[in-house]
């Protein structure tokens, strides 16, 4: 397929209209292949640090230290206290080894040999109209590949299997002022209708509630709720909604995708509690942190000196930073600019930031889509794992080792044979 024919299905087949940005294409008509050994180890990881998230989130709603240790904000910790209030009452239950929600685990291949984990996105992990899209697009024309992308099935059939409900209506919230989200908000209403759910989007704020709790999305009662609003962003809605939202969800009146304790996995300090607290895991847990995650400290204004000098060893990360946003990388800095915000985060929000080893990922060459020119470009590939089980693949290739909003957006097919 022709990068023209590619974009147009894109835009209005899986509703991606961003193909591309800063005058630049973001998408691809040549696919990323990753062998099926590749593939199942992928899977492996991404499904064990699924079985981690467990644990983890019960240590939080039994443990005061951890709550400590996290320094979530009001908001937030009174989410957290809904869910843990809501699995007390069996209303929020662990289907199975596995966290039960949707996530991406976000990876790269090293210079050294095998993978590490970057990323636990549990929040709002997008990438559907770019994964779905594209693997979808471009399958036919690669017969000795299979595409791996499951997505929405494993969505749909998690949803219609939910008890109580034989064929509920689905209410996806987004933040309706960024196109972005407005792709993913589309693209799975389109896509789950096709199999055979009803549903509605809109902003938090179109979601009304009544006495019993029932949600309703523009007047229309929704049992199930994806919320791909990201709850950091909490704090900025209404207030009176909030507290209706948490009141409503508490007493029953609706189930989310992914529950609300997942926050603390999208938050950057879980790799730093992972390894600070590794001894309170059993022995497979601690091989799986110590082998993938990337060692990781909580921002020390005391040392913000010590990390001026280790500038091409460490990366900073804002704990609520999203698509790359509010991550320094040491080794793409400039001295003066490293030691700047150093400085500037030791000065005003150390609390929010973490320090992360660098990892130096392997890049591998990738034709550019408009000219067909070899380029070196360094792969980011996110797993999704909805409801335990392996959704897809999301890969994206950057000219640098950070992953941001310029990535290359390509299809990721799976070799056979």
């Amino acid at each position: 397929m022709d990068l023209h024919t590619l974009i147009r299905r894109l835009t209005f087949d899986f509703y991606k209209w961003d193909t591309y940005t800063d005058g630049e294409v973001r998408v691809s008509p040549q696919p990323f292949l990753l062998s099926e050994e590749q593939f199942d180890e992928l899977a492996t990881i991404a499904l064990a640090f699924d079985r981690l998230i467990r644990p983890t989130v019960e240590m939080y709603h039994a443990e005061r230290r951890v709550r400590r240790f996290f320094q979530l904000p009001l908001h937030q910790r009174r989410m957290m206290g809904v869910e843990g209030e809501r699995r007390r009452l069996g209303l929020t239950q662990w289907p199975g080894k596995g966290y039960g929600g949707i996530a991406r685990y976000d990876m790269v291949p090293t210079v050294a040999g095998g993978w590490k984990v970057l990323e636990w996105n549990t929040d709002v992990c997008g990438g559907q109209p770019e994964c779905l899209g594209l693997a979808t697009l471009l399958e036919d024309e690669w017969p000795e590949a299979r595409n791996p992308n499951a997505l929405l099935d494993r969505l749909a059939e998690g949803l219609l299997a939910n008890d109580g409900f034989s064929t509920p209506t689905l209410g996806v919230l987004y933040a309706t002022g960024y196109a972005e989200d407005a792709q993913v908000a589309c693209v799975l209403r389109e896509l789950l209708r096709r199999r055979g759910l009803r549903v509605v989007i809109g902003a938090p704020t179109n979601l009304t509630f009544a006495r019993d709790g029932l949600a309703s999305l523009f007047g229309e009662r929704v049992e199930i709720i994806y919320n791909y609003f990201p709850t950091s962003w909490f704090d900025q809605l209404p207030r009176r909604w909030v507290r209706s939202f948490l009141g409503a969800y508490l007493q029953g009146g609706f189930d989310l995708v992914t529950p609300l304790d997942q926050l603390i996995i999208q938050n950057k300090k879980i790799s730093a509690f992972w390894h600070q607290y590794r001894t309170w895991f059993t022995a497979a847990e601690q091989a799986l942190i110590r082998q993938y995650v990337p060692h990781t400290t909580c921002f020390e204004p005391r040392r913000a000196r010590l990390y001026v000098e280790e500038r091409e060893a460490i990366v900073l990360k804002k704990i609520d930073g999203r698509q790359g946003e509010e991550v320094v990388v040491g080794r793409l800095t400039t001295p003066q600019a490293w030691a700047e915000a150093a400085a500037s985060i030791a000065r005003e929000a150390p609390h929010a930031w973490t320090v992360q080893e660098w990892v130096d990922s392997r890049p591998v060459q990738f034709p550019q889509p408009e000219t067909g020119q070899q380029e070196w470009m360094y792969p980011c590939i996110g797993v999704y794992v909805v409801r335990g089980q392996i959704g897809g693949v999301y890969t994206r290739l950057s000219r640098t080792p950070k992953t941001d909003y310029r990535a290359l957006n390509v299809a990721t097919l799976i070799r056979q044979g």
